[in-house]
Parts: C-alpha cells; sequence; structure tokens
C-alpha cells in the first residue's frame, strides 16, 4: 500500500516525464493490464471474480436495485 505522500511522488514524477497515465499499485497495474488486453470484456471477468470471492456482495447490489 502506498502511502498519499508516496503516491504523490509517483504522480509528480510520471506528469515530470510526460507520462499520459500514471498508475500507482500493483493492484492498480493489474487491473490497468487487464482493461488494455482484455478491452471491454475486462468487466465480466471482474464481475465473475467478484461473485466468487465475495458472494453477499452480488446479492445486496441485486437488492439495491429494486
Amino acid at each position: 500500500m502506498h502511502s498519499p505522500e508516496m503516491a504523490a511522488q509517483t504522480i509528480v514524477e510520471g506528469v515530470g516525464k510526460g507520462r499520459a497515465r500514471v498508475v500507482i499499485g500493483w493492484e492498480a497495474k493489474a487491473l490497468d493490464v487487464l482493461a488494455r488486453v482484455g478491452g471491454s470484456s475486462y468487466q465480466c471477468v471482474i464481475a465473475a471474480a467478484v461473485a466468487r470471492f465475495f458472494p453477499w456482495a452480488n446479492k445486496r447490489a441485486r437488492h439495491e436495485e429494486r
């Protein structure tokens, strides 16, 4: 986990180097790669993973839709 100060430093360095995208942390980097490689289908992968590992979240989402 990055502290706010470490994240800010990474962002400042990225902007200083002219990077169009600055991604903080391995979780964000993994999702960024998944989105780039999988295109829009990555959302289905994430939804399936959430449904599998957090079954209570799926039930709550369905309840809130009503």
